[in-house]
């Protein structure tokens, strides 16, 4: 019965960093959130073989990002989703990755007073042409149906492997509507030292 209030305080402190973990883990880990992840020649296929992500949100617990190479063609995506509703005249999507293609969006925005994107609606339960509608009337804005996620150090390990490189780049790079095509083979040669990449991990 002695040991009973160490073990109590054993507790309260583990819960106590079950609680902070959350925060510990978002503000002191740096992750490669704001830039581009450049495929190897190791990948092949889609939707990753030569594609170019853009990683919006990295903490311990995981990544989130979307391809910005890989413009989808309307006809096509009308099959994937016969109860796609689309407004007219509706903008250049592109594929953001295998998760919730082609159902769900996921729009960025760029204000051109600020130099900073925005990924808008990440968290929110909004139909395709709600989406494209939402982000219509900034400058600078881009729609993406589905996404590419990793789970916990997932991203870290597909790193150490060689699986991507990482490169700095605007992040306005992302609106590209021309050139996409190439923008693999020209970012690819933008790739950061290794050095860099190692104390980024």
């Amino acid at each position: 019965m002695k040991k009973t209030p160490y073990i109590a305080k054993v507790y309260l402190l583990l819960a106590a960093f079950l609680i902070a973990l959350p925060t510990i883990g978002t503000s002191y880990y740096p992750g490669q959130q704001g830039r581009f992840l450049i495929a190897s020649e190791k990948i092949r296929g889609e939707p990753f073989g030569e594609s170019v992500i853009y990683i919006s949100h990295h903490s311990i617990f995981g990544a989130f990002g979307v391809i910005v190479n890989k413009p989808l063609d309307s006809e096509k995506l009308v099959q994937l989703n016969p109860d796609l509703q689309l407004p007219k005249d509706f903008p250049l999507l592109k594929m953001g990755g295998p998760v919730d293609f082609p159902h769900k969006a996921y729009a960025f925005y760029s204000e051109l007073s600020k130099d900073v994107i925005i990924e808008d609606n990440r968290a929110q339960d909004m139909s395709v042409a709600d989406v494209i509608n939402s982000v219509e009337s900034y400058p600078q804005s881009q729609v993406f149906l589905g996404y590419s996620g990793w789970g916990p150090l997932q991203l870290e390990i597909e790193l150490l492997r060689g699986t991507w490189t990482i490169i700095e780049a605007p992040a306005e790079t992302m609106f590209e509507q021309e050139d996409m095509s190439d923008m693999w083979y020209r970012l690819k040669q933008q790739r950061a030292p290794d050095h860099y990449i190692d104390q980024k991990i």
